[in-house]
């Protein structure tokens, strides 16, 4: 923690020297102007107003002999530390630049801008500064409510069609769309206090919401994970009833843990916490099933977790005072 003197300025006014590395990393010159708001404790928050770069953060990623895997993980990595521009350098086929095309779509607002023979320019076009991180959650949400519904009815049917298979491809991938961009946004608030200022979040709420989307993704992840192992194969009436028990199980305690937080009662959450049923159901899967239940208990006990995690995040976004914080 740094230390300032306070300065007396004429009979009504003190003054104190703000750090150069926080005048610098909010993008101040002199003469700018700075926001002072006391809170309820009576401490003194100091913003400035947020400021659109002047140049884009522009990156430059050489792909020439590079996999498609390396590719896309040099990319990520950069679009979540803020990068704007995205410049793919190198001699590439038909192949790798049709991946590219088809990557970028992975990404908010990302758009291929130009293409030349050995460059390829993609652009982030989403204005940041204007996103509501609650809204961005509940699209995560609304998603993952929809995968769950998916499950079931194709499980009460006795067979996952491959047409709910290519819809809970396309669900899901919308839930990771949402969850790079939390990333993005998280990476930004810590290296910009103006940035966080703007959105109107404290650091604390921007770093809890970035982990409940966290497992928003994970729980996303597994339910499609499920779908894949359980493939396309019919169930007879045992199997089915255990699934449905199982997944309707799951889906009610994570409709439970997304109430308690919209409805900003930290207090249900220590209820919620201690709910063992998913784990005796999945014994009944054991006893009925090993195979089956081999293949997809690994994924219904990481949803659980999942569960637990937003739930225990739930409990802690409350401060002294019983105010919210995210």
């Amino acid at each position: 923690m740094e230390q300032r003197k306070l300065i007396k300025l004429g009979n009504s006014s003190f003054a104190i020297a703000l750090p150069k590395n926080w005048v610098e990393k909010s993008g101040l010159i002199k003469g700018d102007r700075i926001f002072l708001e006391q809170n309820v404790n009576g401490e003194i928050i100091v913003s400035s107003e947020f400021k659109k770069p002047g140049s884009e953060k522009e990156i430059v990623l050489n792909i020439e002999s590079k996999t498609k895997e390396e590719i896309k993980r040099e990319f990520t990595s950069n679009y979540i530390k803020g990068g704007s521009v995205f410049i793919f350098k190198g001699k590439v086929n038909d192949e790798i630049s049709k991946y590219i095309k088809e990557m970028v779509k992975e990404y908010l607002s990302c758009e291929i801008i130009e293409k030349k023979n050995e460059e390829i320019i993609v652009k982030d076009l989403f204005n940041i500064v204007e996103l509501n991180v609650i809204n961005s959650i509940k699209r995560m949400d609304n998603n993952i409510r929809e995968l769950f519904d998916i499950i079931i009815k194709g499980i009460k049917e006795g067979k996952i069609t491959k047409n709910y298979v290519e819809e809970i491809k396309k669900i899901d991938f919308d839930v990771n769309k949402f969850y790079f961009l939390n990333s993005r946004i998280m990476m930004m608030g810590f290296s910009n206090p103006s940035f966080i200022a703007k959105i109107k979040l404290t650091p604390l709420e921007l770093f809890n919401s970035w982990w409940l989307t966290f497992y928003l993704e994970q729980i996303g992840d597994d339910l499609k994970s499920i779908t894949k192992k359980i493939g396309v194969e019919r169930f007879n009436n045992k199997l089915r009833e255990i699934l449905v028990q199982i997944l309707d199980s799951l889906q009610k305690k994570y409709q439970s843990s997304l109430k308690i937080f919209y409805d900003n009662k930290s207090e249900e959450a220590y209820k919620l916490m201690g709910d063992k049923k998913i784990i005796q159901i999945s014994e009944s899967l054991y006893k009925t099933s090993w195979k089956l239940y081999r293949h997809i208990n690994e994924s219904v006990i990481r949803i659980d977790r999942s569960i637990y995690q937003i739930i225990k995040i739930i409990s802690y976004m409350k401060d002294e005072n019983g105010r919210k914080t995210a």
